[in-house]
């Protein structure tokens, strides 16, 4: 007798495999947003990040205050999500250590932009 493709493919192991669910975090954030220009960097260098990496006018990136790894779970190189962007961004840099849930907006060479974006609260997520 032949067995059933359709048992086979819905084995118990499968069915009841306990698979690791993906947790979303978020947290109430101070944003800032800042450029290379604001940095004290000339025109001509890079800055680079806390993770070694040059900062490009076009690169997503964010610093992020030092309690937001060490109590809240976010990493070094991590994708996080803004609320009211439609882009992820890099943790790339450190905020001082003085502020508590506070997040820098990398915004390039644009420093009119980053005057008319300021300050703001808003969600950041990851998972």
């Amino acid at each position: 007798m032949a067995e059933n493709p359709i048992l086979r493919t819905c084995s118990p192991e499968k069915l009841f495999a306990n698979k690791r669910a993906t947790k979303n975090h978020h947290i109430l954030v101070t944003a800032t947003a800042y450029t290379a220009q604001s940095c004290g960097h000339r025109k001509n260098s890079r800055p680079k990040a806390a993770n070694g990496e040059c900062l490009s006018p076009d690169v997503n990136a964010i610093a992020v205050s030092p309690d937001l790894i060490a109590r809240h779970g976010i990493s070094m190189n991590q994708t996080v999500r803004l609320e009211g962007f439609d882009r992820d961004f890099k943790v790339m840099d450190l905020t001082s250590s003085r502020l508590q849930k506070t997040i820098d907006i990398y915004f390039g060479n644009n420093q009119t932009a980053a005057r008319q974006w300021g300050r703001r609260t808003l969600i950041l997520s990851w998972n």
